[in-house]
């Protein structure tokens, strides 16, 4: 909302990674963003012996909301701009060129992308339908772990996570499960 991105992006996580900050892909993309190495380094994301900001899920959203902005304004159609999250805007640019189309919409490109690409944009509309219209299908978030009151506090330099622990009175495993980024 802050970068000016449709609301409905938030369901690409879901068809990204199913929420999960630890899922690793067979090509090396982490967290629930899926995010590439090179790519999350490129959006300033800090992956070290201490932490990868990839399974961040703060961090890697404004990242891949950078991402995606600035793949809108290069493409002029936010599916153009979620299938160059999926192939990489060289790729979009490629199948632009190869269609001989001037601004093309996903649809009008869509040949022209990888088969992944041509899959991945029509299960995220299906996943956008679904959970826009979760009350006419009666579907209800499931009871996980992950429901606890819980309050985020930022933080700009190193604590240690036993002392965090402590002082919420919780255990060391329960902060890192928490906080999946932090190793």
């Amino acid at each position: 909302q802050e970068m000016g991105l449709p609301e409905e992006i938030k369901y690409l996580s879901l068809v990204e990674s199913s929420l999960n900050p630890h899922l690793v892909s067979t090509s090396g993309a982490v967290g629930p963003w899926q995010f590439m190495y090179a790519t999350a380094r490129g959006y300033d994301l800090d992956m070290n012996s201490h932490i990868d900001e990839r399974k961040d899920i703060y961090a890697s959203t404004y990242a891949v909301s950078s991402y995606l902005k600035a793949s809108y304004d290069q493409f002029n159609d936010w599916l153009l701009a979620l299938a160059s999250y999926n192939c990489g805007r060289g790729c979009v640019q490629r199948a632009i060129a190869r269609s001989g189309l001037t601004n093309p919409t996903y649809w009008e490109l869509s040949l022209f992308l990888p088969k992944e690409t041509q899959n991945y944009i029509p299960k995220y509309v299906a996943m956008t339908y679904v959970l826009n219209n979760a009350d006419y299908y009666d579907i209800q978030p499931a009871a996980t772990e992950l429901d606890y009151d819980t309050r985020v506090v930022m933080v700009d330099k190193a604590v240690d996570l036993r002392h965090i622990a402590q002082a919420v009175n919780l255990e060391v495993e329960d902060i890192k499960h928490f906080n999946p980024a932090y190793k």
